[in-house]
């Protein structure tokens, strides 16, 4: 008995000893890797003071901070919040019902939207086919349904409440393509793309979705080139409140323009109308749903509902950087936690959309928003927003408790690889790792959060935030330069945890589990074509290599875009 107390005392004096030599050489690391970062800025043409970074262990532990609960205009890394709280609070898909209804008139079609920021949207693709294919299949659906005429089509969008705009937002910058409107029925991205075929005296312009020229006016404001000897220079952009665009200047080469539409809603069911007419189907009448009753009368038509999941709208979101991906799940999100899908102020709470995110992930990651940290948007376009690089740093940690983890880590971009990170993390620095991160920018702020990945399933976590950027290109080599310096502590921590976590099991996905790791969320069946044939479906809405095609099915064409399929 004697010598079993011996030797228990005697591994309690061990374990702390041991834990207190390893906190001590954590501490030096820190404390050295401080040093060399301070170094690192103060060889750069940025200001030390101008500069903020959180850089955590993969069991949140500081490695290095500097001015880390500073907050700063986050930019586009505000996504990763919106983004996190989508997984948690919101169903595997999106789903858009189209309903019919026979009235003593006629038929009453009435489309309702879920507030889906990706349906027909040709973007995640590059593909102008996919809005024209996905409206000839609704068509196709809907004859098949038995309805030749429609005496009125509704569009339904009151998922979501005004403003469309975000008040605090630029007010002029309306038209710029990465600031669209947001509605519950959104279609195409919400843009209207032209591109620019250049001839001998003005170019030839085609508009995408086609449908678009039935509803739009284009004006073309393009130079003769027989008249002027001015280099390339074009523009596309809408006149305010009203669906008129103007497309000008000088065309010598091909170009791809986008610009944003008024009234999401309408122009979604503008498109619908006019493909039904194109398909012989008759339409008298394209209004605003006349009474929001729940749910609507008559019934969905089975297979017009569009499926869209929701790990492709973050994955989006993320990696490409969406605004209006991130804007459609924050209101989204509001719904679900009692607000009415807006941005202002409302629910039995009276908190704004931001206000209640900001609510919700103080509940669901403890100690991580700070105290002065704001949220006013999804997207991170408003100036208005303020996170801390330590706020990032702590939910990009803390999140690995989550089920849906996995899934919300391969919505980021990777270095070398995809999305904004595509041309990024190139040096030799990084060639035992992997980067993944949102990168932001916003008038002078320049961003970087995420996570990285040794080969050996070492891994950390940083943010780091730059203010006053008179250079991007300087800001994101600092970037690099700083996380490039911080992943040489990984080797060294690999080595103390070979001592010090004997015994022990880490839960936290490697990282070739990452790479194959199944979606948490259950994903529907294949359904039946109602000609008998079954439409091929993606039964898996992570990355696969089938993505994007399109196949004949009978004499339907079956979108399969990233997952999204009509049901």
């Amino acid at each position: 008995m004697r010598t079993g107390l011996i030797r228990s005392r005697n591994f309690v004096m061990a374990a702390w000893a041991t834990a207190a030599l390893w906190s001590a050489s954590s501490a030096e690391a820190s404390s050295d890797l401080n040093l060399r970062l301070r170094r690192v800025v103060q060889n750069s043409p940025i200001s030390i003071n101008n500069v903020t970074w959180c850089i955590l262990d993969s069991n949140g532990a500081p490695l290095s901070e500097h001015n880390a609960s500073r907050p700063m205009k986050p930019a586009s890394t505000m996504k990763l919040l919106t983004t996190a709280a989508a997984f948690e609070h919101l169903p595997a898909f999106y789903r858009t019902k189209l309903w019919a209804h026979e009235s003593e008139a006629g038929t009453v079609l009435r489309w309702v939207g879920a507030g889906d920021p990706m349906m027909g949207d040709p973007g995640p693709l590059n593909d102008n086919r996919v809005p024209g294919t996905l409206l000839g299949q609704l068509a196709t659906e809907i004859r098949r349904s038995g309805v030749t005429e429609v005496i009125r089509l509704e569009y339904d969008d009151s998922y979501f409440q005004s403003p469309r705009y975000h008040p605090n937002w630029d007010s002029e910058q309306f038209s710029k393509s990465y600031r669209c409107e947001s509605s519950a029925l959104n279609f195409a991205g919400n843009l209207v793309r032209l591109e620019l075929h250049p001839r001998s005296i003005k170019p030839r312009l085609e508009l995408f979705p086609s449908e678009a020229s039935e509803i739009i006016v284009l004006q073309d404001k393009f130079t003769d080139l027989r008249t002027t000897r001015e280099k390339d220079l074009v523009g596309f952009d809408r006149h305010r409140g009203r669906n008129e665009f103007r497309a000008w200047g000088v065309c010598r080469n091909q170009h791809v323009l986008e610009s944003p539409v008024h009234d999401p809603s309408r122009w979604a069911a503008e498109l619908l109308a006019t493909r039904l007419r194109m398909e012989g189907i008759v339409v008298l009448q394209v209004t605003p749903a006349q009474s929001i009753d729940n749910p609507p009368q008559g019934n969905p038509i089975p297979t017009a509902t569009i499926n869209t999941p929701l790990f492709r709208v973050a994955q989006h979101c993320n990696t490409n950087s969406r605004n209006l991906y991130a804007e459609c799940l924050l209101k989204s999100v509001d719904r679900q936690l009692g607000g009415d899908g807006t941005w202002l102020a409302s629910g039995p709470d009276n908190r704004t959309a931001g206000e209640r995110l900001f609510h919700a992930l103080s509940t669901l990651f403890p100690e991580a928003m700070g105290s002065g940290d704001v949220i006013d948007d999804g997207s991170g376009l408003s100036h208005e927003n303020r996170l801390s690089a330590r706020t990032l740093a702590r939910i990009l940690c803390q999140a690995q408790s989550r089920e849906w983890y996995p899934e919300w880590l391969q919505t980021l971009a990777v270095g070398r690889k995809s999305g904004t990170l595509a041309n990024r993390f190139r040096s030799k620095a990084f060639g035992h790792c992997v980067v993944r991160g949102k990168s932001g920018y916003i008038d002078g702020v320049s961003t970087l959060a995420g996570r990285v990945d040794q080969d050996d399933d070492q891994h950390l976590f940083f943010a780091i935030m730059v203010k006053d950027v008179k250079s991007s290109r300087d800001a994101k080599k600092l970037h690099e330069s700083i996380l490039a310096e911080a992943i040489q502590v990984l080797p060294r921590a690999s080595e103390s945890n070979a001592s010090t976590n004997i015994g022990q099991s880490h839960t936290w996905p490697t990282q070739s589990a990452l790479s194959k790791a199944p979606p948490t969320r259950p994903t529907p069946k294949a359904l039946p074509h109602p000609n008998g044939e079954q439409l091929r479906t993606d039964t898996n809405p992570m990355p696969s290599g089938s993505e994007g095609k399109m196949i004949l099915t009978g004499t339907a064409v079956a979108l399969i875009v990233l997952g999204i399929r009509l049901r």
